[in-house]
């Protein structure tokens, strides 16, 4: 008992809860990346050790009154509409939300597209070598000729798309700032091998609505543009360049106030990085001069390098 408390007292406990988080969410994910469900046995474990994790998140997280009040009308809704639909989703989906308190919303992100992305392909990969069953079916196309598909391990060729349809939506999310005509073409291809395999009309339909959307939006924002926010590394190099201060905090998880002090010249870096704003209409420097002792904090500003 004096060892736990000894670990109470020294651990930095916000932290502990935050990682808690981080876990119970990764488990879901995997349940889902999976395709398991309630009807699963291994369900049942993927879902105690996820409850568990959310536990001890709870625990180590500090809420107010008003909190507990607002997460228990929550959780009461999440559990009534559990049982009248006999679906663990909702409850699981309110419990994401009322506990999400100090986690990064850039590293949740960065969880469900890894845990997608290697799940997507250990079971497409995994069932063309024969681990797993590769799920052959046949499929009425538009002209009513019988096409052979392919479930993929996930047991129906609808599910196997949707799965590597979540995947990529979710890769072009996280890099939403860097998707270019290249980035258009590498994963349309990638969507249209799996339609082909699959024959999931609905879902490449959407993928390729989705992808409208985002030219369009990035066409609109383009001529909106007047400044860039530009990363830089502590020896001066380009990193990459942001619309704005939300995206680029967005980018690298910090808050966006940080990069704003950069800019206003109060700090020097910010996340391990010199941030700079350039008007759209100018050339952006491929390297800066660091004017400042990068081991030292606030002691002076730096500069574009001469060619």
């Amino acid at each position: 008992m004096n060892t736990v408390r000894t670990f109470l007292k020294n651990a930095d406990v916000k932290k502990i809860g935050v990682v808690s988080f981080y876990a119970y969410f990764a488990i879901n994910i995997l349940m889902k990346a999976f395709s398991y469900d309630h009807g699963d046995n291994i369900y049942k474990w993927f879902f105690y050790t996820a409850i568990l994790f959310w536990g001890i998140k709870m625990v180590f997280t500090t809420y107010t009154m008003w909190e507990v009040f607002w997460i228990a009308v929550m959780m009461g809704i999440g559990v009534m509409l559990s049982v009248i639909t006999r679906q663990n989703m909702w409850l699981l989906s309110i419990m994401t939300v009322v506990a999400m308190k100090n986690c990064r919303f850039s590293v949740i992100a960065q969880i469900a597209v890894w845990i997608r992305c290697v799940a997507a392909v250990i079971l497409s990969g995994g069932s063309l070598i024969g681990i797993f069953d590769i799920g052959e079916k046949t499929k009425l196309d538009s002209g009513y000729v019988e096409q052979h598909v392919y479930g993929f391990a996930m047991g129906e060729p609808n599910t196997a798309f949707l799965t590597v349809f979540l995947a990529l939506l979710l890769v072009l999310y996280y890099n939403y700032e860097k998707l270019n005509v290249l980035w258009c073409g590498v994963t349309s291809l990638i969507a249209l091998i799996f339609y082909k395999m699959t024959f999931c009309r609905t879902g490449v339909l959407v993928f390729f609505f989705c992808w409208v959307l985002i030219l369009f939006d990035k066409v609109v924002k383009s001529k909106n543009i007047k400044y860039y926010i530009v990363q830089y590394d502590l020896e001066g190099y380009y990193v990459d360049k942001y619309v704005d201060i939300n995206s680029a905090a967005g980018a690298v998880g910090i808050s966006a106030t940080s990069i704003s002090k950069v800019l206003r010249g109060q700090r020097n870096s910010a996340a391990g990085f010199v941030w700079r704003k350039v008007a759209a209409d100018d050339k952006i420097a491929k390297r800066i001069v660091i004017g400042f002792d990068i081991k030292k904090i606030n002691s002076g500003k730096s500069k574009e390098l001469q060619n």
